[in-house]
């Protein structure tokens, strides 16, 4: 298992390093702090496995800073460093949950308590590892038992009940907002609203979607509607494509973030909107920013714990696992259904540029046209042929359509096809294909093109 990360709050700069010293002497991920801020700030981003705090330490009298922490991290174990002996019948009744008491001197008795509190919390994670890999329920739509869909399951399960922002990033399929959705149920909003936007489908009143509109009243009642800010407060907030916002947008979705309150359009109360960020992003937002089509100042805000969805063709071990479940969802009075070992190897051999969507899309296809089994013929042209597949970035489809009546293959060959011939003109390739810059993405999205 990886090494254990911990955040470590004690006001003495002195103290604080010898602590720090020791820690990582022993194998630990240390970040430590000596003010609230910079604790808040950093646990907003990566919540830590445990926390050792000491009890006297600006904030936390009379437990506001714990109360903030349990709030964020209900799970997290903290170690309340203490001074002189006190017991735990003494402190306020917010330090709940998993803790411990050590003495503020380094020595065997802090490193005792530190493996003592965490313990139940890796337990916890290995038992739900477990009933996984024998059976149980999987993250959102993503089923494998691949080494990289293991250590994805682990990360998920770390982050769950944390309410640090979450930026999750993978290819076109791979099933981003299945995730986005399975954190959102398993976290302590579940009771609260779960809101997806897609910023690209913003209209040109972007103001007016992200913090609402205030009308004016009509025979006494407002008129006015909130923003997808104020609709997510109390539950999670999932945005896709931020990069995609006008520069104004961008700094009005900051100041949003910062503050956590909106004032609509129109209006003059400012409104308190409390949720979790989750950003689902095809790519790490890294190099949107060195473009400059992502601020710089925004992206520290909205970087916070990055997890990466493996692509398909990085774990085709799941391909037959993935294949019985599709099979068992979408026709489970005829499964199960074996696979020949011809089209079994087809399979393996494809690249999947379209992930997990485009193998769900083709076992449904299958099981249109196959009885008892699922042959080579019953295979998409392009799977069947035995080629890799367009990759995302692939080159030039060439300028004669693919030999084949099904729509979908057309539709992307020509979608890749504008797009190449404009040199990667968006507005251009828009123009062409005679649909909007917004449908191009998505539909270059849902092809796996971008």
């Amino acid at each position: 298992m990886a090494p254990l990360r911990l955040s470590l709050l004690v006001a003495d700069p002195t103290q604080r390093s010898v602590l720090e010293q020791l820690l990582y002497r022993e194998g630990f991920e240390v970040t430590s702090h000596g003010e609230g801020a910079s604790f808040r700030s950093a646990a907003r981003r990566a919540p830590p496995d445990a926390i050792l705090l000491e009890v006297g330490f600006p904030e936390a009298t009379r437990g506001p800073l714990v109360r903030w922490i349990r709030g964020l991290h209900p799970e997290t174990p903290i170690v309340l460093l203490q001074r002189e002996r006190a017991s735990r019948a003494s402190l306020d009744p917010v330090w709940t949950g998993p803790t411990a008491l050590a003495p503020l001197e380094a020595g065997p008795e802090l490193l005792l308590a530190i493996r003592t509190a965490t313990e139940s919390y890796r337990l916890a994670l290995r038992v739900r590892s477990l009933e996984r890999s024998t059976g149980g329920a999987a993250w959102g739509g993503v089923l494998g038992r691949s080494p990289g869909i293991r250590a994805l399951e682990d990360e998920l399960d770390r982050v769950a009940a944390s309410e640090a922002t979450l930026l999750l990033h993978g290819e076109p399929g791979v099933g981003k907002g299945l995730v986005a959705r399975a954190l959102h149920t398993r976290s302590g909003r579940r009771d609260g609203p779960f809101v997806p936007i897609d910023l690209r489908d913003l209209a040109e009143d972007w103001a007016s979607e992200l913090l609402g509109r205030e009308g004016a009243a009509v025979a006494g009642a407002s008129t006015g509607r909130p923003g997808f800010a104020e609709a997510a407060a109390g539950g999670t907030l999932s945005l896709r494509g931020v990069s995609a916002l006008h520069p104004r947008a961008q700094a009005a979705l900051l100041e949003v973030l910062r503050e956590r309150r909106v004032t609509r359009v129109g209006g003059t109360e400012p409104r308190d909107v409390d949720f979790r960020l989750i950003l689902v992003q095809r790519r790490p937002p890294e190099g949107t920013v060195a473009a400059g089509r992502l601020r710089e100042d925004l992206y520290g805000e909205v970087r916070g714990v990055q997890v990466r969805i493996p692509p398909l063709r990085e774990r085709k071990g799941d391909i037959p696992l993935l294949m019985d479940h599709f099979i068992r969802v979408e026709a489970p009075e005829r499964a199960p259904i074996r696979v020949t070992r011809e089209a079994a190897d087809r399979l393996v051999d494809y690249r999947w540029p379209g992930n997990v969507r485009e193998l769900h899309e083709a076992v449904c296809r299958a099981l249109v046209t196959c009885d008892e089994e699922i042959g080579l013929e019953d295979l998409p042209d392009r799977i069947r042929r035995g080629g890799e597949g367009l990759t995302p970035d692939g080159d030039d489809p060439g300028p004669l359509p693919p030999e084949t009546l099904d729509l979908r293959a057309l539709e992307r060959w020509a979608v890749h096809r504008a797009v190449a011939s404009c040199g990667g003109n968006m507005t251009e390739a828009a123009a062409r294909l005679g649909i909007g810059r917004t449908t191009l993405y998505r539909k270059l999205d849902a092809y796996g093109l971008r």
